[in-house]
């Protein structure tokens, strides 16, 4: 166990595929690879989805082997109900889900107060848990291999058609 100066504004934090590393992010479209004994910066990848790069990655988690694929890296896009699936090392999108039904929406949503704002893998089931910002509850949902996919970049879509 050590202390360490964390020189970015913090978003997520994750160990890296490796699990001596740490991936993060900071508000902006970069993943950010940091050393694990230094704690000192590595690279800057953007995570890219669409064709487009993604700004407001939040709450990463790392999953080693994704529904049978290897590692990816999730992370909530912010305000919105979409989580992303990256490659960790690429941080290009390798497919999204969305959690759009879990909890109902309201005008908060839209200041950033009412959003998905929390993602956990649990190992044991292969599920995920879930929650938001002021949500009442967290939820245990599974993922599978088209799970809501087409909604979820839809939706991720709109989202990055509005910068």
């Amino acid at each position: 166990m050590a202390k360490h100066n964390f020189p970015f504004e913090g978003w997520g934090l994750t160990h890296g595929p490796d699990h001596q590393s740490f991936l993060a992010t900071n508000s902006s479209e970069f993943v950010l690879a940091i050393n694990g004994k230094s704690f000192e910066l590595e690279s800057a990848t953007p995570a890219t989805c669409l064709g487009q790069t993604v700004s407001g990655l939040n709450e990463l988690e790392m999953v080693d082997d994704f529904l049978g694929n290897g590692p990816a890296l999730m992370g909530n896009v912010i305000d919105t109900r979409v989580v992303l699936v990256l490659d960790p090392v690429s941080a290009n999108c390798l497919g999204a889900f969305h959690l759009e039904d879990l909890e109902v929406e309201t005008a908060e949503e839209a200041r950033g107060r009412h959003v998905a704002n929390g993602i956990a893998f649990d190992k044991q089931s292969g599920n995920f848990w879930v929650t938001g910002k002021n949500w009442d509850q967290m939820f245990e949902i599974t993922v599978g291999e088209i799970d809501n996919e087409d909604k979820a970049m839809s939706l991720l879509a709109k989202h990055l058609d509005s910068f």
